[in-house]
């Protein structure tokens, strides 16, 4: 089966925002996708939840998994490591439940989630909601802006980007869009943190410096 990679963005960070990681990917040979959530810049913001979020999620990994998103030979389907930034680790953990090969082969599907990585992020428990883990939003989170239901980011260059090479940083702040406020107070499903087949294929990068998620906060919020 051939290895791919399937991207989740962490909060206010469309896919444009990964094209380098994507872009770095593909040139050591992997192909990779870049989810998207409905809860980012939407229309109605009270009409969303981490379950939407993780039923778009699951729908383009499921894509991935069985080879559809490119014309590629893959009569065995896809192997696919999940990378999860900062939020997208409740959502990207969730979309992957019962996605591992063993589970896919079970009901007569191909292709399967090999390894997580979750990176600056957490991956979420089960009917806890990321405000139910950190207690209230971050200082940094300017509620009801640009209007009622969605939030913004209050200095995003010193939130996510106080280590980036300047220029870069600025190109990925253009390109920050709001989110809805109540997708955060909304819970997960089961994570596949929690499932016996991603035992050893779950991996953490502990950032010490981020700035927009504390590290004793990913902490409660892991499985």
């Amino acid at each position: 089966m051939a290895i791919q990679f399937l991207i989740v963005p962490g909060a206010w960070h469309p896919a444009q925002a990964y094209f380098l990681l994507a872009d770095t990917l593909q040139k050591h040979g992997f192909k990779a996708s870049i989810a998207a959530y409905p809860s980012l810049n939407p229309p109605n913001p009270a009409d969303v939840s981490v379950a939407k979020d993780t039923a778009a999620v699951r729908l383009l990994l499921r894509s991935v998994l069985s080879g559809e998103q490119d014309q590629g030979n893959h009569d065995e389907g896809v192997k696919v490591v999940v990378v999860n930034h900062s939020f997208g680790g409740m959502i990207g953990c969730a979309a992957a439940y019962g996605e591992h090969v063993a589970g896919r082969r079970e009901r007569g599907e191909k292709g399967g989630v090999i390894g997580i990585i979750n990176i600056a992020g957490f991956t979420g428990i089960e009917g806890m909601s990321m405000m139910q883990g950190t207690g209230k939003h971050a200082d940094y989170v300017r509620l009801d802006k640009p209007t009622l239901g969605l939030c913004e980011v209050e200095n995003p260059k010193e939130v996510f980007f106080h280590d980036v090479d300047d220029d870069l940083a600025q190109k990925t702040i253009k390109s920050l869009l709001p989110h809805a406020l109540h997708v955060f107070e909304t819970a997960p499903g089961p994570s596949a943190a929690t499932e016996a087949a991603f035992e050893g294929r779950l991996a953490f990068l502990k950032t010490t410096e981020d700035k927009a998620l504390l590290l004793r906060h990913r902490i409660i919020l892991w499985v």
